[in-house]
């Protein structure tokens, strides 16, 4: 999928299937999943990479039977894989994508949990959560990393977000809990 950014609005967004074609935004050809297995299978055999964090992926469906469908499909064949989807802006609409990955949430969107709704459902679910200026709550990214949640950001330059992130794990494993929600949720 990319972004024409000179197109008028409403036609900016293009997919390719056999050939690039401008969608409305919310669709994403069934190939984009096939082109996702084959992209995680080349990147594990070659690489030995097992983290894999999916940008913009559930548009095809909102994160309903195909999109799930297809994480399981990709799961199943790489049970040592962690598959991250971008899924926080739907918030409850992607509770079933917490039975097989670690979907992506945002303070944002979010805030530092993932749904409510979700553990009932999957005891042992958890999210990765995109650390990002502002966000530097640093109570609620130590008791996100308590309830099982994992810390993304950007880590290829020196981030200022690196030492929150140090000084929230080294807290989240000293500090004693306070939180008796939080530690429910722990996987």
């Amino acid at each position: 999928v990319f972004i024409l950014t000179n197109a008028p609005f409403g036609q900016k967004s293009y997919y390719y299937t056999n050939g690039w074609i401008q969608t409305n935004g919310n669709c994403v050809s069934v190939q984009s999943y096939t082109d996702l297995l084959a992209k995680v299978q080349y990147a594990n055999n070659r690489w030995g990479c097992t983290l894999f964090y999916i940008d913009s992926m559930g548009e095809i469906d909102n994160w309903g039977p195909i999109a799930v469908s297809a994480c399981t499909n990709i799961m199943n064949a790489y049970s040592n894989v962690l598959l991250m989807p971008e899924s926080a802006f739907l918030g409850y609409g992607a509770t079933n994508m917490y039975a097989m990955c670690a979907p992506y949430i945002s303070p944002f969107y979010e805030g530092y949990f993932i749904p409510t709704n979700v553990p009932p459902l999957y005891p042992k679910a958890f999210g990765t959560l995109l650390i990002e200026p502002p966000y530097t709550n640093v109570t609620s990214i130590v008791a996100s990393i308590r309830a099982g949640n994992i810390m993304i950001f950007d880590s290829w330059y020196p981030n200022v977000q690196s030492p929150i992130i140090q000084n929230a794990y080294i807290g989240a494993s000293l500090e004693p809990p306070t939180d008796l929600h939080v530690l429910t949720n722990a996987p």
